[in-house]
């Protein structure tokens, strides 16, 4: 007859503890995803899409804005539209800078550029705009 107190132990359950910590490697595993997916939607894509021509001409654009009306300030994009013949795009846009000085101002800008497939990129071939 074996004592009670003497034999060995050979529960091997996980009990509460274990399944907190999986719990909390779950939770940490799931915002980890989240940020990553969050990150990547948020770089510009390199690639022959309305999407990343527009991204491209909004750049565009700003420094146009810094450049030929000289003013700094918060750049609303509206964006008209996007043609595209062949690997040539055209982005038409309507913009509205807040500036310090002037107040809002909004403009007309159109922004033509070239995708070119070889370094997969994006050339600026002519960037204008209209005072409204």
């Amino acid at each position: 007859m074996t004592n009670a107190a003497s034999a060995p132990k050979t529960d091997r359950s996980c009990g509460i503890g274990c399944l907190g910590f999986l719990v909390v490697c779950g939770i940490i595993a799931g915002v980890s995803t989240l940020f990553s997916a969050c990150q990547a939607s948020q770089a510009p894509p390199q690639s022959k899409t309305d999407y990343s021509a527009e991204t491209y001409c909004e750049k565009e654009i700003a420094r146009g804005v810094e450049h030929v009306l000289e003013q700094r300030g918060d750049i609303q994009y509206k964006h008209l539209g996007v043609g595209s013949l062949g690997n040539e795009y055209k982005v038409t846009s309507v913009i509205n800078v807040e500036g310090i000085a002037s107040g809002n101002r909004q403009s007309r800008w159109v922004c033509r550029i070239e995708w070119e497939e070889s370094s997969k990129s994006w050339t600026t071939l002519e960037v204008t705009y209209t005072k409204y």
